[in-house]
């Protein structure tokens, strides 16, 4: 007897590596009976289309992602995304639904408390949103206030770390919630590399950064100013698809060598990509919550593939991950003020014992993919 799964993701999956991960392990790891809905949105035309490569998994696209400065083009998306989506539901027999962020919930908060409809819930957040944060929107603080009706009804509710679901749970009121749970997003086990890198006697200092990079939330101009006084050798490339123009104008104005904006590259890529540097930056100012309490993916994904990572002081998610006596290091930084530290002893693994990345979403995904396989049939 066929079984299936639907899976909301309003914002486009190809903007969220562990949302990809998941479906390249879901069908995999789900029983042969499954079959699996996704529901998402168009990317930007400079990021290629998803293909699951998997008859069973089939994703439909209902409208364009955000866009910034479109606002009635973002509204016409949403709205199609909410009325197809909850459409489609409403019309079709499932087992099993899960969402991802608040974005998402509409279909499923008229298809469970309206509709009634029986099906077994699983929530998954990548982000933290305080009450600030979604009273910014009428919409958004609507469907949160809904949204709290399901968290009892649901099988699974998960965040990304132990401190953003602390403050979940005290925002909404429900510290002792018995389906919480903690979903990281690690990297694949294949990106795990057992090379023994040496960084002690390097010529040419090799930084990279990948992902989305404004001037407001990130500390790049600061480290490209740093950069630019910096007495050695040294390259310095940004994978980014966001922000290109602002982020050259900056290269220009701090008057840095060594800079190559590269552009977007799939997550697939990754590893060949990462392989050939030697630190890894995670930028993020430490502003709000959500940002302060988080570890990135990349902070995992830099780590799996051998580089050090500097983060900076302010990020307390990664203080649980802080490493000074094996490698690769995690080395916090104050990026405000790169110039006290001596650039030699943070780049030296002298002395220091390798232990390779360890951890992979396929543990992580499996516990969750175990749980949605064993629902009885609806």
């Amino acid at each position: 007897m066929s079984k299936r799964l639907f899976i909301y993701h309003y914002n486009p999956i190809e903007l969220f590596p562990p949302v990809v991960n998941f479906l390249n392990f879901a069908d995999v790891a789900l029983a042969p009976e499954w079959q699996v809905n996704v529901y998402t949105t168009y990317p930007p035309d400079s990021v290629g289309l998803y293909h699951s490569g998997s008859r069973r998994i089939q994703i439909i696209r209902l409208g364009n992602g955000f866009s910034k400065g479109k606002k009635w083009r973002n509204l016409i998306s949403l709205m199609w995304f909410n009325l197809a989506g909850t459409f489609q539901l409403s019309l079709t027999r499932i087992n099993a639904l899960l969402y991802f962020e608040t974005s998402s919930a509409l279909p499923t908060i008229i298809g469970k408390l309206l509709l009634k409809k029986d099906f077994n819930l699983y929530i998954h957040y990548h982000e933290y949103m305080s009450p600030k944060d979604y009273a910014r929107t009428r919409f958004q603080s609507y469907i949160q206030s809904k949204e709290l009706l399901l968290y009892s009804k649901a099988q699974w509710v998960s965040h990304t770390n132990q401190k953003r679901m602390e403050m979940f749970l005290n925002d909404i009121h429900q510290p002792l919630l018995k389906n919480s749970e903690i979903m990281p997003n690690y990297p694949p086990a294949e990106w795990i590399t057992h090379k023994n890198p040496s960084l002690r006697s390097v010529d040419v200092i090799r930084f990279v950064f990948v992902g989305s990079v404004a001037e407001q939330g990130s500390y790049i101009r600061e480290f490209l100013t740093w950069l630019a006084g910096l007495k050695r050798d040294y390259t310095f490339d940004i994978f980014t698809q966001s922000e290109t123009e602002s982020l050259r104008r900056i290269i220009r104005e701090c008057n840095v060598k060594g800079v190559r904006i590269r552009g977007y590259v799939n997550n697939s890529n990754l590893p060949d990509v990462l392989s050939s540097y030697h630190v890894g930056l995670i930028l993020y100012k430490g502003i709000e919550l959500n940002v302060i309490y988080s570890a990135p993916n990349k902070l995992f994904e830099y780590l799996a593939c051998g580089l050090d990572v500097w983060v900076d002081t302010a990020i307390e998610g990664v203080i649980p991950y802080y490493t000074d006596k094996v490698f690769p290091k995690v080395v916090p930084v104050s990026f405000s003020n790169l110039d006290e530290y001596n650039v030699e002893q943070l780049i030296n693994r002298e002395g220091l014992s390798y232990l390779p990345f360890s951890e992979s979403y396929e543990k992580e995904y499996k516990r969750l993919l175990d749980r949605i396989s064993n629902v009885s049939g609806n």
